[in-house]
């Protein structure tokens, strides 16, 4: 289980640089209730993650994040 944590956060981490920095401040202002329990970055993406379908997959929409949370 900690190595598929890391690699969510390795994953999340490499997605995050690749925003633009509008993007990138739009992320880390999203909720983030997992505290210290891990890094932001891995905290706010397990806080404002969506299912996508029935796999272990999903997404974080910045706009649905927000809305989501209002």
């Amino acid at each position: 289980e900690a190595d598929d944590v890391r690699s969510a956060e390795i994953i999340a981490i490499r997605e995050v640089r690749r925003l633009t920095k509008d993007q990138q401040r739009a992320f880390f202002a999203l909720q983030n209730v997992e505290g210290r329990k891990c890094t932001p970055v891995l905290g706010i993406v397990m806080t404002n993650m969506l299912p996508l379908g029935v796999s272990n997959s999903g997404g974080l929409f910045l706009e649905t994040s927000c809305i989501n949370h209002s």
